[in-house]
């Protein structure tokens, strides 16, 4: 009845703010973290939330920053573990997640909050769901430039390894994967090591065979390479890999590409 029609009506203000962010000010978000909070069984209202508060973090000039301090982190993380089975709320929630992070303070304040669980979590329960996992490894990605190693203590490798397994035609997901790859290999000798023990490097070059004339792909996965061959004995194991072969075919392939 009545609490319906609210939720209703919430879920309607959150459409119309998510369709024209251009709109959307500190009276906007705060209508919306409102409905969030008022409305925190229905799937619609937190899906709608999450895509304004995503489209809010892209576009708005420190966006993430202000949506930190509001309660904007808090707020997707409860959606992604309230509606963990919705697809359509993992999707929008990681989403948000993901260009949170950008902004410095909304990283770490991820990182404290488990956020990156909650991504590994909703990549584990809708493995077969193509946004879910695009937009969890783009948060992924972010995170693992200065939190790789809370990334790969929360299953976040894993995870990269099997959105990539699963999704091997799509080419944004194998380019994702790779730039996460990419970022986890930057780090520790430790991390690279674990990535090749995962089979990371084999991950990557079934990414560039499979997309050899997609750019992204190639770009993210020879600079994974390139980290992952960054010792002596890592560069040795790269190269029993085959990768000499695959990297020069990209280069054929993409003489223009400076990346």
């Amino acid at each position: 009845g009545a609490l319906r029609n609210l939720a209703s009506e919430a879920a309607h203000q959150a459409r119309m703010l998510e369709q024209e962010p251009e709109q959307a000010d500190t009276s906007a978000l705060a209508l919306i973290l409102a409905a969030m909070r008022a409305h925190p069984h229905s799937a619609r209202v937190q899906e709608h939330a999450c895509g304004c508060l995503r489209n809010l973090a892209e576009q708005a000039e420190q966006g993430g920053a202000v949506l930190a301090e509001a309660g904007g982190v808090r707020a997707v993380l409860a959606a992604l573990e309230g509606h963990a089975w919705d697809a359509r709320v993992q999707e929008e929630a990681c989403g948000a997640l993901r260009h949170l992070a950008f902004n410095r303070r909304a990283r770490e304040l991820m990182v404290r909050e488990g956020a990156v669980g909650r991504v590994v979590a909703a990549m584990e329960q809708h493995p077969w769901q193509e946004g879910v996992q695009l937009e969890a490894l783009g948060a992924l990605r972010i995170v693992a430039l200065e939190a790789g190693g809370v990334v790969a203590e929360e299953g976040g490798l894993n995870g990269i390894l099997l959105a990539m397994a699963e999704h091997v035609a799509s080419a944004a997901v194998q380019e994702e994967g790779c730039g996460a790859l990419r970022n986890l290999s930057a780090g520790e000798e430790a991390m690279r090591r674990a990535i090749e023990a995962a089979q990371g490097v084999g991950a990557v070059l079934v990414a560039m065979k499979g997309h050899a004339w997609h750019a992204g792909v190639q770009e993210e996965a020879c600079a994974a390479l390139r980290n992952l061959a960054m010792e002596p004995e890592g560069l040795r194991r790269v190269a029993r890999k085959g990768a000499a072969l695959v990297v020069r075919t990209a280069l054929k392939g993409h003489p223009e590409h400076a990346g």
